[in-house]
């Protein structure tokens, strides 16, 4: 099969795409092309705050290293349910929009984010399941990325129906309405050249609730997968946090990134459009 891609998380997360190239060694990203590769770096405005070397700047990115370099993150605002800035002193005030965006004039593509985990609570719902609220968000975020130069917006939203990792009732409306907005940005982000991604759950419990795979595969641009966090301090028990395959005693035979891989491409997802989380924390 064509395979999917990889991403790594420090102060960047790698999201890597390589479809025919697996078998050949890469020394260097920039002697690939965009359809041989992807790798989508993460760039997280909060690792400014760290306090010596783990302290992480926009002039800290390795502009040899990735082909997309998404910002994590904006914010979907309470009252508007629209898009804004989650750390203006940061992303504005310092620069730190202006700085990475920068990047764009080495041929690196730059999105921007929208949600994470703390801003993933059931506002969301409230904005996918009402068309007009999700007419007015889609408005807002073409203001905003044209605004602060970004190429397309990511959606982090963790997750439809299951918000930071719970399931409600109104999961089957959320994941409808999921659908709904992803193909809405898509159709508006066409004339603009805008590009569409989302980073999405490895687990099979959400992704059976959350997604309409096939409708994700069909109009993002790509789909990122979150593997990794299998496990944690939230366990009873030790557990890698991205086991590349099930064993022996882990608690699911579904916890591996050979399980999510796969599992994503039987619900009906394009290989070539999967990029595979890969975390280096």
């Amino acid at each position: 099969m064509k395979f999917v891609g990889i991403f790594i998380f420090v102060a960047l997360v790698i999201f890597v795409s390589a479809r025919n190239h697996l078998d050949n060694e890469v020394s260097e990203v920039k002697n690939l092309t965009d359809d041989d590769i992807k790798v989508v770096c993460y760039f997280t405005n909060w690792s400014w705050y760290r306090q010596g070397i783990g302290k992480y700047s926009p002039e800290d990115i390795d502009s040899h290293l990735c082909t997309h370099i998404v910002y994590g993150f904006a914010s979907l605002d309470a009252n508007t349910l629209k898009i804004k800035t989650y750390d203006s002193w940061v992303d504005i005030d310092n620069h730190f929009y202006q700085r990475v965006t920068a990047y764009h004039q080495k041929g690196i593509k730059i999105l921007i984010a929208i949600g994470g985990w703390n801003d993933s609570t059931e506002k969301y719902s409230r904005l996918l399941t009402n068309p007009s609220a999700r007419h007015k968000f889609i408005e807002s975020v073409i203001d905003f990325i044209g605004k602060y130069n970004f190429q397309g917006l990511d959606l982090d939203l963790e997750y439809p129906g299951c918000w930071q990792g719970l399931c409600r009732a109104s999961s089957a409306r959320d994941r409808q309405g999921f659908s709904q907005f992803i193909q809405e940005l898509s159709e508006t982000f066409k004339p603009h050249n805008y590009l569409l991604s989302a980073a999405v759950s490895p687990g099979k419990q959400i992704i059976d609730i959350a997604y309409d795979v096939p409708i994700l595969s069909q109009y993002l641009d790509w789909i990122a997968l979150m593997a990794y966090d299998y496990h944690g301090s939230w366990d009873r028990s030790t557990g890698h946090n991205a086991p590349l395959y099930y064993y022996p005693g882990d608690k699911y035979d579904y916890f591996n990134v050979d399980y999510t891989v796969n599992y994503w491409i039987k619900k009906g997802a394009q290989s070539d459009k999967l990029v595979l989380g890969v975390p280096a924390y």
